[in-house]
């Protein structure tokens, strides 16, 4: 008897990012665990997907498998007729269950699907049509290392160094790394030991890295597994982060970070930051990252003791999985 496949749709890289993938691989990581098969459907290049998130799809392609039982949509630039779409062509492979939709902003109306997904903060009604909607950062798709970090080779710092995790978006597709750099190097080159996590199809990766060169203390991480990126999370101090999804992951591992909010569909989660977790946040949608801006937030968090600010955990895409096959 063939086992049960769900399918994920998701674009990936370039102004769509990373956070979407990341998001889909934590949930079939998820069904893997019980025996389900995983396949990714994505018209984005399926060659630069890093082996650590290409484990947990058994099969990727350009077009829907045959024969699935669930399908989980997570595209921020696709209209609600381009969602349709999308479910039209899953049905026309034979797709026969539940639909499901990742969603960000609410402004769309997800009408194509059975199920909708919105973890953000706070999150407690949404005016969303699907039968069934799963609401807050009880929702939140972590992957299953973040349940388990790893251990890391020992980085003695001295006691006025500090650890900074700057991480604004896998590829870094709108070049903010470089200038969070710089912010830090004006705060203080001789007290930052910045640890930057920027994959190596950065368009702007020569000259953040140019920049990260300057610290005499530091780090480059590419393409790490989740395992190892939340024990990073767990050593750095505080962190510079977009307000996208490694925000979850970061409160997760307790890690203090200022936001800094870099397109359209972080603006709720940003607002909600300030507003229910009092943590800094700087908004650079509109216009570029001014050192001397970044310099208050980064003294408020060099002093900011670790410990638990929020509820997110990693049980988000357990949560899921025990609410579609309840449904």
């Amino acid at each position: 008897m063939r086992s049960q496949r769900i399918v994920f749709k998701c674009q990936f890289g370039g102004r769509e990012g990373w956070g979407h993938l990341m998001r889909c691989s934590a949930l079939a990581a998820e069904f893997r665990s019980q025996g389900w098969q995983t396949s990714l459907w994505s018209a984005s290049p399926l060659d630069l997907l890093p082996p650590f998130v290409r484990q947990d799809f058994e099969t990727v392609a350009a077009q829907p498998p045959a024969k699935s039982e669930l399908l989980v949509v997570d595209e921020m630039y696709s209209s609600d007729d381009t969602l349709a779409e999308h479910v039209a062509a899953w049905r026309r492979q034979g797709g026969l269950g539940p639909t499901v939709g990742i969603d960000d902003m609410q402004v769309r109306s997800m009408s194509a699907f059975d199920v909708v997904v919105n973890a953000e903060l706070g999150l407690e009604t949404a005016s969303y049509q699907a039968s069934q909607v799963l609401l807050g950062e009880r929702f939140a798709l972590l992957r299953p290392g973040f349940s388990r970090p790893a251990c890391l080779e020992p980085w003695p710092l001295p006691e006025s160094v500090v650890s900074v995790l700057v991480m604004l978006g896998g590829t870094d597709a709108f070049g903010c790394s470089e200038k969070a750099l710089r912010a830090l190097f004006q705060w203080g080159a001789t007290r930052v030991a910045p640890v930057l996590v920027l994959a190596e199809g950065s368009p702007n990766r020569n000259k953040t890295l140019d920049t990260l060169a300057r610290f005499s203390r530091h780090r480059l991480l590419s393409n790490q597994d989740a395992s190892q990126l939340a024990a990073w999370m767990r050593r750095c101090s505080f962190a510079i982060l977009a307000c996208g999804s490694s925000v979850y992951e970061a409160a997760a591992m307790q890690l203090p970070f200022l936001g800094l909010c870099l397109v359209d569909n972080q603006r709720a989660t940003a607002r909600k930051l300030q507003a229910l977790w009092n943590l800094p946040v700087i908004d650079c949608e509109s216009r570029p990252i001014v050192a001397n801006e970044l310099q208050p937030a980064l003294d408020t968090l060099s002093v900011w003791p670790k410990s638990a600010y929020s509820n997110v955990d990693a049980a988000g895409p357990r949560r899921i999985l025990e609410a579609l096959l309840q449904a």
